[in-house]
């Protein structure tokens, strides 16, 4: 059995795919079998091929599937978690961008120099209303800035 290509995969549906994905188990069977009895060799050497095949057809289902799901949730408010992306757990925990504009920072601006924007430059009302997205250091900042403003 010559090697499968992928995008001659992509172009069936996924009836053909579980299918061929059958006939390929059941083929990789018979050629274990062979490979006990001592078969002869080149059935020994098209092990490798039927496995390269099999995972080749796992791989287009799931990214059909993959693909299937970011279509259904494209406009939906959350995204499963599968779908995010994985990135770092440092990153994924930081503030997103928007968060930032709303976020008040005036002090070390020259640390946070990429994060400055025009909307950070108006003064800083109702500080103690975003509190829940801050950070912990950015909240002492923003408290001592408070307690400046108040006194």
């Amino acid at each position: 059995m010559a090697r499968i290509k992928v995008h001659e995969l992509r172009a069936k549906s996924k009836a053909d795919l579980l299918n061929q994905l059958k006939d390929l188990k059941a083929e990789l069977a018979l050629l274990r079998v062979a490979k006990v009895t001592g078969g002869a060799p080149n059935k020994l050497s098209k092990i490798k091929v039927v496995r390269l095949s099999i995972a080749q057809v796992l791989t287009v289902i799931s990214q059909k599937q993959k693909l299937a799901l970011r279509d259904a949730f494209k406009n939906k408010k959350f995204l499963p978690l599968d779908l995010r992306p994985k990135k770092t757990r440092a990153i994924r925990r930081r503030l997103t961008k928007h968060q930032w504009i709303l976020y008040p920072i005036f002090c070390d601006r020259e640390r946070d120099k990429e994060h400055t924007t025009s909307a950070l430059r108006i003064p800083c009302l109702n500080l103690n209303v975003r509190f829940c997205t801050l950070q912990p250091s950015r909240l002492l900042i923003c408290l001592e800035m408070l307690t400046r403003s108040s006194v």
